[in-house]
């Protein structure tokens, strides 16, 4: 996702998970670590999912991307969580730094910033390395996440994706540096079920706190 999405229960952290979101599911949900690929200029797509996150929190989120230019993505997304009547916004734009590669490694860096009710507002870079054979790819995020008058935090994350025809499945792991209760390892699976429409879900396991989270989501590319 993307800097990592951390979906964390604290009011503090809201906008950042916010942003996260944002940057995850354009990384082409489920994954929650974000890839390095911008598709074609002028493609778009909108993603619609549910998640069940950490601090037994629920959230229903509305994310769209454009790509304005062959190496520029711009993206946002609105959440509402549920459990604690917030809405969470976010803007974020992705440039790809270096060509696609279908074997071989290629580099991108994305540039967000979010605001949650009754929160600072934040905002947040990330830089990704993604590396790519015929047997699937690897995605590698670090990155820096920051209130508005307050300190700012690292983020990172690893993720695999391998295909296999119609589907893709996902393993990843990210969190936040020093705040071990983000930890988080994460399975995936999407599904093309057209050539425009996807369903996808994931299922994961907070480290610290030994919470499930998963999401479940459609997305729709045109």
């Amino acid at each position: 996702m993307s800097l990592p999405r951390l979906l964390l229960p604290s009011r503090a952290l809201c906008c950042a998970a916010a942003l996260a979101a944002c940057a995850s599911a354009h990384a082409g949900r489920p994954l929650t670590v974000d890839d390095a690929d911008v598709d074609p200029a002028g493609s778009a797509h909108v993603d619609s999912w549910f998640a069940r996150q950490s601090g037994r929190q629920s959230t229903w989120n509305l994310a769209a991307a454009y790509v304005l230019i062959p190496t520029l993505e711009i993206s946002g997304q609105a959440a509402r969580n549920t459990t604690s009547s917030l809405t969470s916004t976010a803007l974020q734009m992705k440039w790809s730094m270096t060509p696609a590669q279908k074997d071989g490694c290629q580099l991108a860096a994305t540039l967000g910033v979010g605001r949650t009710q009754h929160s600072p507002d934040e905002s947040a870079v990330n830089t990704i390395m993604s590396c790519n054979d015929t047997n699937g790819a690897m995605h590698f995020n670090l990155g820096r996440t920051r209130p508005t008058g307050g300190p700012s935090a690292t983020t990172w994350g690893v993720a695999i994706e391998i295909p296999d025809g119609r589907y893709t499945g996902y393993a990843e792991a990210f969190g936040q540096r020093g705040t071990s209760e983000t930890t988080t390892y994460q399975l995936g699976l999407r599904a093309a079920l057209t050539q425009h429409w996807q369903i996808d879900g994931t299922w994961g396991r907070v480290r610290e706190t030994r919470e499930n989270v998963y999401s479940v989501g459609v997305v729709y590319k045109f």
